[in-house]
């Protein structure tokens, strides 16, 4: 069996309050929780829902008892009007607020993803410097190193000269220049072979360190 207005008007009223006592709790922050938003808008439907029914039952009536339902709809119709609007309001608020919330958050990751970036990237361009000098110095001193072989064969060369003179001067034996040649070749491979392993090194440290 339908409901009657008298009926359903008090049910009506009934769910006007609630709803106003949960809206004010809303709007003054008291509680903004998800449990109370989702049992406001129930009730806010509820009482559309009986509000659109009071008006469809009070169109049966007559006479002036037709118009005393009729005000009184009409008065519980604004009222959940305002309580609509108030009600999706609010919930815009809410919703405005969390989206700028997360995307605060959202930029807050993003820099700080930014900034791990830049120091990765500063950390790499440090230990490449490192290596870049090092790799310098290590061929600083093979250029060095060659110097001073090279050096120390001009050396040779002009002793082997000086030798040379004085057998002559002397009237040395063949064999004993042969002697002194022999010397000077074992002595030139020498600073040669010398002068091949430390490239050899070298090249090894660079391939170490560059890898």
């Amino acid at each position: 069996m339908a409901a009657s207005i008298g009926e359903l008007l008090p049910r009506g009223m009934n769910l006007k309050l609630e709803a106003q006592h949960l809206l004010e709790q809303l709007e003054s922050g008291a509680n903004t929780s998800v449990n109370l938003q989702q049992t406001l808008s129930m009730k806010v439907n509820e009482l559309t829902r009986i509000v659109g029914q009071l008006e469809q039952l009070v169109q049966l009536e007559s006479g002036a008892k037709r118009d005393t339902w009729r005000r009184r709809v009409e008065a519980l119709a604004a009222d959940n009007a305002s309580l609509r609007a108030s009600l999706d309001k609010h919930l815009g608020l809410i919703y405005r607020h969390k989206r700028e919330e997360e995307d605060r958050q959202r930029l807050f990751e993003r820099r700080s993803q930014d900034g791990t970036a830049v120091s990765a990237y500063l950390r790499e361009h440090n230990s490449l410097k490192e290596q870049n000098n090092l790799i310098d110095g290590i061929f600083e001193t093979g250029r060095s190193v060659l110097t001073s072989l090279s050096s120390q064969g001009a050396t040779l060369k002009g002793a082997q000269r000086r030798v040379l003179d004085i057998a002559n001067v002397l009237g040395l034996s063949n064999s004993l220049m042969r002697v002194i040649e022999r010397r000077h070749s074992v002595d030139k491979w020498l600073v040669l072979g010398g002068m091949i392993v430390t490239m050899l090194v070298f090249w090894l440290t660079y391939q170490f360190v560059k890898g």
